[in-house]
């Protein structure tokens, strides 16, 4: 009889599965690897195509269909803190906070691989960008590396779906680089030789 459990085993692989696409995510369908937009809704006596899968409960076939969530509510991002030098040559430190909301789930997840990886590493390039091509009482004023920042990025996340809805300093001060003592360190040793 161990035949026959082996067969049903063998048949509940075939069978189709159910996703459940909660209310705070966003969600795509993908058949045989590629984004199906066929799914319709009736607005006002129109069909409209839905890019993304709202919330509800959808029927998969496995190994053909496959779909893929995140969540598209209110975020907070911390942006670790960065070593920049600016353009006088003194070492500082800058961090921040990015918040922002996925608008347009499909994008987020088809265009890029990783949002926060990615959102994260943007903002830090910005930063050092910015940073490094003023000095360091020019970038004493927050708002203006605020400015900046938030000016770097709306651009770029637009394609990605992303809502940025705010962006924060929260901290800037000097920094003693260690990099830097331990290359003095080694040029006086080796000085005197």
């Amino acid at each position: 009889m161990s035949w026959v459990s082996d067969l049903l085993d063998r048949v509940v692989l075939f069978l189709p599965t159910v996703e459940v696409v909660q209310q705070f995510e966003g969600a795509v369908f993908l058949r045989c690897g590629r984004h199906k937009t066929r799914f319709y809704f009736r607005r006002k006596d129109q069909r409209h195509k839905m890019l993304s899968l709202k919330a509800g409960v959808y029927v998969c076939w496995p190994f053909i269909d496959s779909v893929f969530k995140l969540v598209k509510v209110d975020q907070m991002m911390d942006l670790r803190n960065q070593s920049v030098i600016t353009s006088d040559g003194k070492d500082c430190v800058v961090s921040g906070a990015i918040g922002y909301s996925i608008s347009f789930p499909h994008l987020a997840l088809l265009n890029v691989e990783n949002v926060d990886r990615v959102l994260s590493r943007l903002a830090l390039g910005v930063i050092a960008e910015y940073v490094n091509a003023r000095t360091f009482d020019e970038c004493c004023d927050l708002d203006s590396i605020k400015g900046a920042l938030q000016e770097g990025i709306k651009e770029s996340t637009r394609k990605w779906g992303l809502n940025i809805w705010t962006v924060r300093i929260t901290d800037f001060g000097n920094a003693i680089n260690l990099r830097h003592l331990t290359n003095k360190e080694d040029s006086t040793l080796c000085e005197e030789d």
